[in-house]
């Protein structure tokens, strides 16, 4: 339910995924399939962030940069709203649902991973509180 939107200014914080090279090709074809509703898969580097169990270290290497995928929505998407107010997002978030379950349950476990990595999204913060 979340759309990712190309910003230049922005950093998406999340769990990067690696993907066994086996079963690649077809875990990307069932991805491809979900996100048809007009996203794009995109390649990107991904910053590898160390363990949030470990303590910050000065001394600490940087993070890695690593090859990465994701889909974002573009202008132009039939399924992409653009910039919308907070209530009509929850109202059309409160009523949908999709094979993965319901869409009001994936913004509040979203808000609460974003919580456990010590992000702060304001935007999701308002929708997770008026879900």
């Amino acid at each position: 339910m979340v759309t990712l939107a190309p910003a230049s200014d922005d950093v998406c914080w999340g769990t990067a995924y690696r993907l066994p090279e086996a079963d690649a090709g077809t875990i990307l074809a069932d991805l491809d399939i979900r996100e048809r509703g007009g996203y794009v898969r995109m390649e990107i580097e991904v910053e590898l962030a160390e363990s949030a169990a470990a303590a910050p270290d000065i001394s600490a290497p940087p993070p890695r940069t690593v090859a990465g995928l994701t889909y974002q929505a573009w202008p132009g998407n039939r399924n992409y709203a653009g910039p919308t107010p907070i209530a009509e997002i929850a109202c059309q978030v409160a009523g949908a649902s999709g094979p993965s379950g319901a869409n009001a349950d994936y913004v509040r476990d979203l808000h609460a991973a974003l919580e456990a990595l010590g992000v702060e999204d304001p935007h999701v913060a308002a929708l997770a509180a008026k879900l």
